[in-house]
C-alpha cells in the first residue's frame, strides 16, 4: 500500500534499547520470566503510552533469549512501563532489546487521530460554540464527544461525512512541532481542551500550510503525514447523552471504505426487495428477507446516514407487506375451508391451519365462505393457539358449555362476537396446548351434533 510522504518514520522498526526496571505486583524483579504479567522500563522507547484518548501501542520487545509481548503502555510520573508477558525465554535488567511496534495498530491509530482533528474542524463551521469533551482512538474506530449551542441534525451528518472526505481528498500536509505552551497559545485559532492542563511545552499539530491551513491543535498524539493516508471517512452512529454531550462514532480507513461498501449492498438488497413487494412476487421470501435486513443493519457497520434511511423504510414496507400478506393468508385459509367442506359431512368442520392469522382475520374470511354448517379453524398465533368458531344464528350455546371447556384446560378463555349473521367464538390457549384444542375440537363436534 502506498502512502503519502515517509509515514513510517515516527516509528522505525528495531530501535535498541536497555532494560531499566522490571515490574511485577509493584515489586522489583532482576528477570521477567514465565507467564506472569511484568512491566518493562527502558533507558528510551518509541512505543506511546495511552494518553489524550489515544491507546497504547501494541508490540514486542526481543533479546537473543526472550520475547516479550508488549499488550499495553501506560505513563507514570514520566515514566513508560510497557506491559505484557513473556512469550519464549527471559529478559533482564540491564540487557540490550530490540522494540518492534505492530505496524497495522499504529496506521489504525495514527489515520483515525488525525480523522479526529478534521472532523473536529469540520464541525466547527457548521455548529456554534464547539467544545470538544473528549475522545477515544483505537486502531478500528473512534468517538467523539463534544457539546455546542446548536442543535445536531439528520441532514448534519451528510454534510460532515462530505467535508471531512474532502480534507481528506485534499491531501493536506500534517505537521507536527515542539514549542513553548505560551507561545503555542498565541497561534491564530489554536484549537485546545476545555480544562486541560498542558505543560510547559506542547505539541501542535497542523493540517495544512499557509493558506491551505485547515486547523491548528494541541495533541501529543501520532497522526499521519498527509490527509490522503486517511483516505476514507464515515460516521456509524450520533447521539446525546442527557448532560447534552455529543458523540459521534466513526470509522477512516479500510473500515470505512467497508462500512461504505455493507451500506452499498444493503441498499441494492432493499431496491430489489422493494420491487418485489411492489410486484407481489416471491412472497414466501419476504420475511426472511427483513429478517436478513435487521442482522446486517444489527451487526454490520454502515454509515449512520444510510443505516437509518433503509430502517425508515423498512419500517414503511411493513404496511404494505402486511397487506399483501394477509390477501395471500386469507385466500388459502378459504381454499382450505372449502376443500374441508365439500369432503366432509360433520356437523362442526374443523381446519387446523399454519398460517399465522389474528382472530380478527380468521372472522373476515369465516363470513366470506359463509357457510350453513359451524365452522372452526384452529391458528398459532405468538405464545397463543386461538380456535376461531363461527356459528350461524340459529344456533345457540348454554351457560354450561365454557365450564365443559374450562375441564379439558382450566386457562382457556372464551368470548362471544356477533357480526352480521353470525355468532363467533374466539377461544384461547397456550400454544403449547395444542393436544388440547383437539379435545376442545371433539367438545365442539358433540355439542352442535
Amino acid at each position: 500500500m502506498h502512502y503519502y510522504h515517509d509515514i513510517f518514520e515516527e516509528f522505525p522498526q528495531g530501535m535498541k534499547a536497555v532494560v531499566s526496571a522490571i515490574v511485577k505486583n509493584d515489586h522489583l524483579f532482576s528477570e521477567a520470566v514465565g507467564k506472569d504479567e511484568f512491566g518493562i522500563l527502558l533507558d528510551k522507547t518509541m512505543f506511546y503510552g495511552e494518553c489524550g484518548g489515544q491507546i497504547a501501542d501494541k508490540g514486542c520487545i526481543k533479546t537473543n533469549n526472550g520475547f516479550f509481548y508488549v499488550r499495553d503502555v501506560q505513563i507514570f510520573n514520566k515514566y513508560v512501563l510497557h506491559i505484557g508477558n513473556m512469550e519464549s525465554g527471559n529478559i533482564s535488567v540491564g540487557d540490550s532489546v530490540f522494540l518492534h511496534i505492530y505496524e497495522d495498530h499504529r496506521l489504525g491509530c495514527m489515520k483515525n487521530h488525525t480523522a479526529t482533528h478534521i472532523l473536529n474542524g469540520c464541525l466547527r463551521k457548521i455548529y456554534d460554540n464547539v467544545r470538544q469533551e473528549g475522545s477515544r482512538v483505537s486502531p478500528h474506530k473512534f468517538s467523539f464527544d463534544f457539546s455546542t449551542t446548536s442543535q445536531m441534525k439528520q441532514e448534519d451528518l451528510t454534510t460532515l461525512q462530505d467535508n471531512v472526505q474532502q480534507i481528506i481528498n485534499s491531501g493536506l500536509i500534517v505537521c507536527r512541532g515542539l514549542q513553548p505552551l505560551d507561545q503555542a497559545l498565541q497561534i491564530s485559532n489554536i484549537i485546545t481542551m476545555a480544562n486541560e492542563e498542558y505543560p510547559s511545552h506542547v505539541y501542535t499539530v497542523s493540517i495544512g500550510r499557509g493558506p491551505s491551513e485547515f486547523s491548528t491543535e494541541l495533541c501529543g498524539g501520532t497522526h499521519v503525514t498527509n490527509t490522503k493516508d486517511i483516505e476514507s471517512f464515515c460516521i456509524t452512529s450520533a447521539s446525546m447523552s442527557p448532560l447534552g454531550i455529543k458523540r459521534m462514532t466513526c470509522l477512516s480507513g479500510t473500515q470505512a471504505k467497508q462500512a461504505i461498501e455493507n451500506g452499498f449492498i444493503l441498499e441494492k438488497y432493499l431496491q430489489e426487495f422493494e420491487a418485489m413487494i411492489k410486484s407481489e412476487a416471491q412472497t414466501d421470501t419476504w420475511l426472511d428477507r427483513v429478517k436478513h435486513i435487521n442482522k446486517v443493519l444489527k451487526d454490520e457497520a454502515i454509515p449512520k446516514t444510510v443505516h437509518d434511511d433503509i430502517r425508515l423504510r423498512v419500517d414503511r414496507l411493513g404496511d404494505s407487506m402486511k397487506a399483501v400478506l394477509n390477501t395471500i393468508k386469507k385466500e388459502k385459509l378459504r381454499q382450505e375451508i372449502f376443500e374441508l367442506l365439500e369432503n366432509t359431512s360433520s356437523a362442526c368442520c374443523t381446519v387446523t391451519t399454519e398460517l399465522v392469522l389474528t382472530p380478527q382475520v380468521i372472522q373476515q374470511v369465516l363470513l366470506e365462505v359463509n357457510s350453513s354448517r359451524p365452522v372452526a379453524v384452529v391458528s398459532t398465533r405468538d405464545k397463543n393457539l386461538s380456535i376461531v368458531v363461527c356459528l350461524n344464528e340459529n344456533i345457540e350455546l348454554d351457560d354450561g358449555f365454557e365450564a365443559e371447556l374450562k375441564s379439558v384446560d382450566s386457562d382457556v378463555k372464551l368470548k362471544k362476537k356477533v357480526k352480521k349473521n353470525c355468532t363467533f367464538l374466539i377461544i384461547t390457549l397456550k400454544r403449547k396446548a395444542l393436544e388440547k384444542s383437539v379435545a376442545i375440537c371433539n367438545k365442539l363436534q358433540s355439542v352442535l351434533s
